[in-house]
């Protein structure tokens, strides 16, 4: 703030999830029953190593979306900020290994 003037803005989405596990209904979200089916990511990209640009991070989250997966699991290094930020879009969970839950 300058002079009651807004100068600058950060906008993060976020929401708040229920997640309940029982014996007899399984995994619920929400209270909704779901089947957590994840895969993997890895360098798929030939000559662009841990380094793709956003076209390629956003090709990757829609094929493994047709998929019908709703969980990813980050494997191995350090993936770029895009893609774990916005695997919330695509997925119900994002998982880096070795590191945190984001």
């Amino acid at each position: 703030m300058e002079n009651k003037e807004c100068v600058d803005a950060v906008s993060i989405p976020f929401g708040f999830r229920k997640i309940v596990m029982t014996s007899d209904n399984g995994l619920l979200l929400n209270g909704k029953r779901i089947t957590i089916c994840g895969v993997a990511k890895h360098q798929d990209f030939e000559g662009m190593g841990c380094a793709p640009i956003c076209e390629q991070l956003d090709q990757d989250m829609a094929l493994k979306k047709e998929t019908d997966a709703n969980a990813v699991r980050l494997s191995h290094y350090q993936h770029p900020y895009y893609f774990r930020f916005n695997a919330f879009n695509y997925f119900i969970k994002g998982y880096q290994q070795n590191e945190r839950t984001i």
